[in-house]
């Protein structure tokens, strides 16, 4: 029997099947010692490193350039651990790339830029150029002009040999560094990083601009010799063999290839803009079809599942594959499919690429001009959403993933591995993993992936909390949440304003705060939910949300400090001094309170968590995963009203 072995690689399919979870590290000094093409260190450039690659403690930085709280970091905090920790040799500090494109559109050229300037220059051109990119933020982050920027800024930097500006541009423009920079973010979803800066050490993540002292607590502890309180170590559990479980996929009327009745069907979920993806369908799709599609053997179905906040043209890619299959049925589908992947490289990095693909479509043999006016008329945009909720659901957070007769396959197989799952399929036989011991009775047999959708919603009480949109808005959604939880400043700080400019002020969303404040490692969190509503009581909803978004915009300044909360609301218009006495009074401790029961009531056990037409969505997630589930709810509420 085919043996799936134990996988670590998608946190929502951990939680569901034991499948998966929900994938290094590198060194050398600022002094010029690793030279460009010096070689890796824990799979990462060696000059990607500071400090002395010998040293026993070994601080990850996961960064990304656009993002001013690393640019805070870089500021504030870095020089004392520089000064303290990696000049003496006691700590390596390794960077990691981290873009969130969704919010920072040009992270991702200036990570690549700095690795550009690395490969060329070395450790100190690395460094150096890694340096100006955070000096220099305000000047191109948002800049149309900022690949141009990059150039001057590695054109300009002090290091010797200087770095070569052609060969810069070509590395640059050409996109040499840009599977490097995705391999990094691959990382960090695997590793569940989401926020930028977040910091590993030993085996602790330490998250956000933190103040000095709190890296302090824990670098001396490890490099006493010591092992953080969060290091433990788990005894290997017993391994017993069982049946995969299976994941039941809805794809009626996706794209497919192959008999209808083939004994075999494979569903991909996939990514046009995804250079993984585009690496299975070059080198190994062509003989898998060959082989056992052509064949009859193999029904093979598409599933789109555009990774959003990496591939920002992934969407529309996937609806123009859409709109070739409206004029040429499947084989235009599929004809716009192989384009796609092969011009991938053309299309990608343009800040519109309908015209790309109106031109593919034309060299099709298809009309190109109503392919795009398809696209701009969004006619395939609710179909590309409902497939990403469904992925969603089911836990998948990373592309290409397949189902072989509904068991799970992650990444790009070899075709000796899909091979070796379809013959046994074929010989009807069922295919086995191993889990630890005291798991395998909850997980044999099942059968997976029933959309969240389909369960019953929560009924959330929204009393009046405090709201924003309109009142008969289709979809609600109910955040609860806690102001010292550096989750949900995240949140608060780059998806929430998305959310309102895009759903709450357009009428599509009404959006509900709830307190859920974690005082047993948040100490102020129930003070600073009572600040707020004493700055509702001085200016409504309105006051409420000013004081809202002030509170997590300086988290830092009260934090530890509660008396700090009158110069928060003065700061917010508010009138401090009567804030901070309506805080010591406790007037709105017991709604507090009430909020947080009522929370722990419905199931919720850390924050951000949210309630979207009643179906939870938990942790900070990024945009694309709110764009679908509001999708869904929006979907689900018209059905519902439909006489």
């Amino acid at each position: 029997m085919r043996r799936i072995p134990h996988r670590t690689s998608s946190a929502g399919l951990l939680a569901a099947a034991v499948l998966a979870g929900c994938q290094a590290f590198t060194p050398a000094g600022n002094d010029g010692a690793a030279p460009a093409g010096g070689g890796t260190i824990d799979g990462v450039p060696a000059y990607m490193v500071k400090g002395d690659p010998a040293a026993k403690v070994t601080l990850v930085e996961w960064s990304d350039y656009q993002c001013p709280f690393c640019a805070q970091h870089f500021a504030e905090t870095a020089p004392r651990i520089d000064e303290t920790y990696v000049d003496s040799g006691q700590v390596k500090v390794i960077f990691r790339d981290l873009p969130l494109v969704q919010i920072h559109p040009q992270a991702t050229k200036a990570a690549e830029a700095a690795r550009c300037v690395g490969a060329q220059g070395g450790s100190a051109a690395y460094w150096r150029m890694h340096d100006q990119l955070f000096k220099t933020q305000d000047e191109w982050s948002g800049n149309d002009a900022a690949g141009e920027m990059f150039k001057s800024l590695a054109a300009g930097l002090d290091v010797e040999p200087a770095i070569d500006a052609a060969a810069f541009a070509a590395c640059l423009d050409e996109g040499q560094q840009t599977e490097a920079v995705e391999a990094d973010l691959a990382e960090a979803t695997r590793l569940g990083l989401g926020a930028t800066p977040s910091f590993q050490v030993q085996g602790a993540i330490l998250q956000g601009a933190l103040p000095f002292e709190e890296f302090k607590t824990s670098l001396d502890i490890v490099v006493a010799g010591g092992t953080l309180p969060t290091a433990t170590v788990e005894p290997t559990p017993e391994m017993v063999e069982i049946t995969a479980p299976t994941y039941d996929i809805d794809a009626a009327g996706a794209p497919s290839q192959g008999e209808p009745d083939a004994p075999v069907t494979v569903i991909e979920f996939s990514d046009y803009q995804c250079p993984f993806c585009a690496k299975f369908t070059s080198e190994v799709y062509p003989d898998y079809v060959e082989e056992f599609v052509a064949t009859g053997r193999v029904r093979h179905v598409w599933m789109d599942f555009p990774l959003t906040s990496i591939h920002p043209n992934a969407p529309a890619a996937a609806a123009a594959a859409h709109c070739a299959r409206d004029q040429g049925g499947d084989n235009a589908y599929w004809a716009m499919h192989d384009a796609l992947f092969a011009g991938q490289a053309e299309w990608s990095e343009l800040p519109d690429p309908a015209e790309v693909f109106a031109r593919f479509a034309t060299d099709g043999g298809l009309d190109g001009a109503a392919l795009r006016a398809c696209l701009t008329a969004g006619t395939h945009a609710a179909k590309v959403e409902a497939s990403v909720q469904q992925a969603t659901s089911i836990g998948i957070n990373g592309t290409p993933t397949f189902f072989v007769n509904g068991y799970y396959r992650a990444g790009v197989p070899p075709l000796e591995g899909l091979r070796d799952m379809i013959e046994q399929l074929e010989r009807g036989e069922k295919l086995t993993m191993e889990v630890p011991k005291d798991l395998a009775a909850t997980l044999e047999p099942q059968i997976l992936g029933t959309p969240p959708a389909t369960a019953t919603p929560a009924a959330v009480d929204l009393g009046d909390a405090p709201a924003q949109g309109e009142v008969e808005a289709p979809v609600t959604l109910v955040e609860f949440s806690d102001y010292q939880c550096p989750f949900c400043q995240r949140h608060t700080t780059t998806v929430y304003p998305e959310i309102v400019a895009r759903y709450v002020k357009t009428g599509q969303v009404r959006y509900v705060f709830k307190d859920f404040p974690l005082d047993t490692i948040h100490p102020e969190a129930i003070q600073a939910a009572e600040a707020a509503r004493c700055a509702r009581d001085q200016g409504g909803d309105t006051g409420f949300w000013t004081m809202h978004r002030a509170l997590f915009e300086r988290q830092s300044d009260w934090s530890g400090n509660p008396a700090a909360f009158a110069d928060v609301a003065d700061g917010a218009g508010l009138d401090g001094a009567a804030v901070q006495a309506c805080v010591e009074a406790g007037t709105h401790r017991q709604a507090v309170l009430d909020d947080q029961a009522q929370g722990a009531a419905l199931g919720v056990s850390g924050t951000p968590a949210f309630f979207i037409n009643g179906q939870l969505l938990s942790g900070a997630q990024p945009l694309d995963r709110f764009e679908a589930a509001i999708a869904a709810a929006r979907s689900q509420a018209v059905e519902t009203a439909a006489p």
